[in-house]
This record gives structure tokens, C-alpha cells and sequence, in this order.
């Protein structure tokens, strides 16, 4: 037996789903998911379309990052080995307050026994960034 993630358990399914010739229109996931950069890059690997919430409180960057690893400073010391990310980064609770009633849309989610399921939505692209990797 071995232990395994929530989030490594659902991209196993995905990578079965696509063995077996099953198409997604999109893959969409909850804050859990859209909090590991891991899942995300993984299905960006997959070149596969994906929509993932993120937590209220997680940082974003609004403009993709430059990513960079720091010149050495000096001639003692080591060589620096953890990269650094130019950019401004936001927490997506402040995006949200900044976004007008009129930037709202109804976007129909998907038809449900009783008619469609809908919801008001803003979508925004964003970038996120785990802290450690050159990309």
C-alpha cells in the first residue's frame, strides 16, 4: 500500500481518463486543487484546458513573474541556489474587492434535473508561483 494525496489521486484519474481516449471539454477543481502549483502544472504538461479555484487569501501575480536566481553577493559565502520572482503579488481577496457590479457574469455552469445551474462569475487570468521552482 502506498499513501497517496488527494491531489496525486486526481491526477492519477486524469492521466487514466486520458489513456483511455476519454476528452475533456475543460478539467475543473475546488481551492484544494487550485492551491497546489504541483496539480497545475502537471495538467498544463498534459496540455490539457483547466480551471482551478484558489483560496481567498492566496497570493497571485496579476503579470507572469520574472523568476531568477540572485547574483552572488560578495566573495565569501555560497553561491545562492533559491530563486527569487520580480513582480507584484496580490492576495486574491483584494482582487476581488476591486472588481465592479458590472464586471459580474452569469455564466451557466452545467444543466441540472430542475434547469440550468447558474452562477455570477469573474474570471481573471492570474499566475502563481511555488516559491522554489525556475519557472
Amino acid at each position: 500500500m502506498t499513501y497517496k494525496t488527494k491531489v496525486e489521486l486526481a491526477l492519477e484519474m486524469v492521466k487514466h481518463q486520458i489513456s483511455i481516449g476519454t476528452r475533456f471539454h475543460y478539467i475543473g477543481a475546488d481551492g484544494l486543487y487550485g492551491n497546489s502549483y504541483w496539480f497545475g502544472q502537471e495538467l498544463d504538461n498534459l496540455q490539457q484546458l483547466f480551471v482551478l479555484e484558489v483560496h481567498s487569501d492566496q497570493y497571485v501575480y496579476t503579470q507572469p513573474p520574472q523568476i531568477y536566481l540572485p547574483e552572488k553577493q560578495g566573495i565569501k559565502g555560497r553561491q545562492p541556489k533559491l530563486y527569487k520572482a520580480l513582480g507584484e503579488v496580490t492576495e486574491v481577496n483584494e482582487i476581488g474587492q476591486k472588481i465592479a457590479d458590472n464586471q459580474w457574469e452569469k455564466i451557466r455552469l452545467r444543466q441540472t434535473g430542475k434547469g440550468d445551474l447558474n452562477c455570477l462569475g469573474y474570471t481573471q487570468k492570474v499566475y502563481v508561483w511555488d516559491g522554489s521552482s525556475s519557472y
